[in-house]
């Protein structure tokens, strides 16, 4: 009895921690569009999604959509990886508010084609700064457009799921290899 002990104590060890709550992680979807600048000349249309459920500032996951200016325009090829100090054009931190103003001066970095293109909020405006090259830099004040489209939370892993099913069986046999024990004995 004393050598199955601790299977019998590693079964409900792991049964334990496969049931402790693993940190749940959300998804949150947002749709955006902005316009302005001369004569309207900035527009941009896509979604951005966060972590968490969109109840308070998040960092931005993924971006997608189409963008236009008066020098770059195409699909909005993805979210800037967030700054080496020093080594980038713009100072940015990829965070979305769920409320107005949903930028801080840093905002956000993305890419159209070679471009990158800054949204921030500055001195009570919408600015987009889109930085083509070391020559070329436009700057325009948009109106912006965000919308909550969803919030996704996720679900136990198969891996968790696994392991609890593991530990399940582990302590069914136990008990059944006890009970067959007991009953050999009387």
């Amino acid at each position: 009895m004393k050598n199955k002990s601790w299977l019998w104590i590693l079964s409900i060890a792991v049964l334990a921690l496969s049931c402790l709550p693993a940190r749940a992680m959300a998804v949150t979807t947002w749709s955006f569009s902005f316009i302005g600048g001369f004569e309207n000349s900035f527009t941009a249309t896509g979604q951005f999604t966060t972590s968490g459920d969109g109840s308070a500032p998040e960092p931005i996951l993924s971006i997608s959509g189409s963008y236009h200016d008066p020098l770059v325009f195409g699909a909005i090829t993805g979210l800037a990886p967030l700054p080496v100090p020093g080594a980038s054009y713009f100072f940015y931190d990829n965070i979305l508010s769920p409320t107005q103003p949903y930028f801080d001066a840093d905002g956000v970095v993305f890419f159209v084609g070679s471009s990158n293109v800054n949204l921030s909020f500055a001195d009570g405006a919408y600015l987009v700064d889109d930085h083509l090259n070391s020559e070329t830099d436009l700057t325009g004040e948009v109106s912006l457009t965000v919308t909550k489209l969803g919030t996704v939370s996720s679900v136990p892993e198969p891996a968790q799921r696994s392991l609890m099913l593991l530990a399940a069986l582990g302590l069914a046999g136990l008990l059944a290899h006890r009970a067959l024990r007991s009953a050999r004995g009387s």
